[in-house]
C-alpha cells in the first residue's frame, strides 16, 4: 500500500535520477545544520545523490538509444506470421 501511494503521487521517484535528486535535497539539508556528523552525513547523502543523478541519466541514455536500435512491433509481427506460415505449409 506504501509503495503504490509513493509511485501515485511521488512519481519522480520511479527513476534513478530522481531519488538521486531526493538524496542531494536531503543531504544538502543535513549540510545546513552545521554539526561534525550531519556534515559527514549529509556530504555522504549528498555525494550518493550526485552518483545516482549521473547513473539514472547514463542509464536513460543508454535505454533510448537501444530502443531505437529495436525492430518495431510490426516488423517482427509480419516475420512470426511468414515464419509460422511456412511451418504450417
Amino acid at each position: 500500500h506504501l509503495a503504490a501511494t509513493i509511485h501515485k503521487y511521488a512519481l519522480i521517484l520511479r527513476y534513478v535520477w530522481g531519488r538521486g535528486a531526493l538524496y542531494f535535497v536531503a543531504g544538502t539539508l543535513q549540510l545546513s545544520q552545521l554539526g561534525l556528523f550531519d556534515l559527514i552525513g549529509g556530504g555522504f547523502m549528498t555525494f550518493v545523490g550526485v552518483v545516482y543523478i549521473v547513473v539514472g541519466t547514463k542509464a536513460r541514455a543508454k535505454l533510448r538509444e537501444l530502443k531505437d536500435l529495436t525492430i518495431p512491433e510490426s516488423t517482427l509481427k509480419v516475420k512470426f506470421q511468414q515464419a509460422t506460415s511456412k511451418n504450417t505449409d
